[in-house]
């Protein structure tokens, strides 16, 4: 049995592992970055190693400590997320306060206890105070490791006593690699998801592992074709009422808006390089035939105009500009130019 390395930022991860072989590991860690970088995955492979009887810097895969991490029932490890500490939207200082309460239980039989907490973008500022007080003055076996999309949500006061860790995203040919390994079938289409996926693992997961994604996917093309063509304007109101829907729809995970403008960008992408006869620089190799078609009836200015207004869309999103707003703006701003 072995624990399988995450394939998150090899930088990080040797530096977390140097910092065990070193003895300079700390108390308080604060993982920050995008969705999907495997934050979560390597906190718990740097638990692991922290607790590992064989005390090699890395997790072994074959102790008694190591088993139980790999099958998730590590006594001294509590992983905690949202759903496990409150069924509410965010996490309050009185559910800090009762996970405080069990740092002060000696470990069960390592010389460590690491408490993960997946959401720290939920934690409210009232219970961030909370949590600083035993950051302040923890018992020596505690660490605690906070996982963070967005590092600006968390108060300096807190984020002054945790080691701060920023996950750069994956490289094309990370991804590339990554869905080769994971996703054999997905392997001819492994430089498709890795435009789609902008460095984030967890969004190669999620296009080459959810039928949502090919929806997705049909939709963006069905939306370039409506906004290319320039005829239908009754198509362009209820292409906005489709974002609208996904948006809405709670059992999706992912930004869904953002990744339909990715799919819609590598198809304007594509069709650039028809129009400049590089047809094999195509990503989208499946619906070249497609776009081949849409080619002969628009021009480069058409097309930039159409990547310049998504570019412009994904910005305005980001910026938690009205979601109706940008992509209204997205789609008249393409289907009425002149």
């Amino acid at each position: 049995m072995s624990y399988k390395k995450p394939m998150a930022d090899e930088g990080v991860i040797n530096v977390l592992l140097g910092s065990i072989k070193n003895d300079t590991d700390t108390h308080a860690y604060l993982f920050e970055g995008e969705k999907g970088l495997q934050k979560r995955e390597t906190a718990s492979y740097f638990a692991a190693a922290l607790l590992c009887e064989n005390d090699k810097g890395v997790p072994c895969g074959e102790c008694e400590s190591c088993i139980q991490a790999l099958g998730g029932n590590n006594p001294d490890i509590k992983r905690l997320t949202l759903s496990d500490i409150t069924d509410k939207k965010s996490i309050g200082a009185d559910d800090v306060r009762s996970i405080i309460s069990d740092v002060y239980t000696r470990p069960f039989k390592a010389e460590k206890k690491v408490y993960i907490l997946e959401d720290g973008d939920a934690l409210t500022v009232q219970a961030q105070n909370a949590l600083l007080k035993v950051l302040e003055e923890p018992p020596v076996y505690a660490v605690f490791i906070i996982c963070t999309s967005n590092g600006e949500l968390i108060l300096p006061t807190v984020r002054s006593r945790t080691r701060a860790v920023r996950f750069a995203s994956a490289s094309d040919r990370q991804i590339i690699e990554y869905v080769k390994e994971k996703y054999p079938h997905m392997a001819e289409s492994a430089e498709l998801v890795a435009s789609f996926a902008d460095g984030v693992l967890g969004r190669a997961d999620f296009i080459c592992s959810d039928e949502m994604a090919l929806k997705l996917r049909a939709h963006a093309l069905e939306f370039v074709k409506i906004l290319l063509e320039g005829r239908d304007e009754d198509a362009v109101f209820k292409m906005c009422d489709v974002f609208e829907e996904y948006k809405k729809d709670k059992n999706i995970s992912h930004d869904t808006s953002q990744i339909m403008l990715d799919f819609m960008l590598s198809y304007f992408k594509d069709i650039l390089y028809i129009l400049g006869g590089a047809k094999g620089r195509c990503v989208n190799k499946d619906q070249k035939d497609v776009l081949a078609a849409l080619a002969l009836r628009t021009c480069y200015e058409r097309v930039y105009n159409a990547i310049s207004s998504v570019l412009e869309a994904k910005q305005m999103l980001s910026r938690y500009v009205s979601h109706k707003a940008a992509i209204m703006k997205l789609a008249l701003d393409i289907f009425y130019v002149d």
